[in-house]
């Protein structure tokens, strides 16, 4: 096989995959989770600025690029380690975010995983909140 050849089958095996786990995700699984707009996001919090937001950016990132009044800042990285934190809101809604959407949809996942029911991605993060002119607080841990 040539590599060009190898190439396209890469490709091809990648489309074949990635297809495969949207349709995972889509099917109710217990890993999957919910999405949800920056837009949606800030109106619920306008209705209930009480609602739980856990942010699992770095705690650099946190403090110097902003967060979400009230966010609850837990870094993926301890996410698993620190799981007690979270115990009181398994029944809860819990709105993720990072900066990209990435991260936040890797614990959102995870959380889903750990038997939480109400976990709910925040697409496009941080950037897309602070590009859609919403407030954010500067500083904490």
């Amino acid at each position: 096989m040539n590599k060009k050849s190898l190439a396209y089958l890469l490709v091809a095996v990648s489309v074949i995959f990635s297809i495969a786990c949207n349709k995972q995700q889509a099917s109710g699984n217990s890993g999957s989770v919910q999405n949800v707009t920056v837009k949606s996001l800030k109106e619920k919090l306008d209705k209930n600025p009480g609602l739980f937001v856990l942010d699992v950016r770095t705690p650099s990132e946190y403090k110097e690029y902003g967060h979400i009044k009230g966010a609850k800042l837990l870094p993926i990285s301890q996410l698993t380690q620190r799981m007690a934190e979270l115990t009181d809101m398994k029944n809860n809604e819990i709105y993720v975010i990072c900066a990209s959407g990435q991260r936040s949809l890797a614990a959102s996942r995870y959380l889903r995983k750990q038997g939480f029911g109400k976990v709910y991605n925040v697409l496009g993060g941080m950037y897309k909140w602070k590009g859609s002119s919403f407030a954010v607080e500067y500083g904490g841990k």
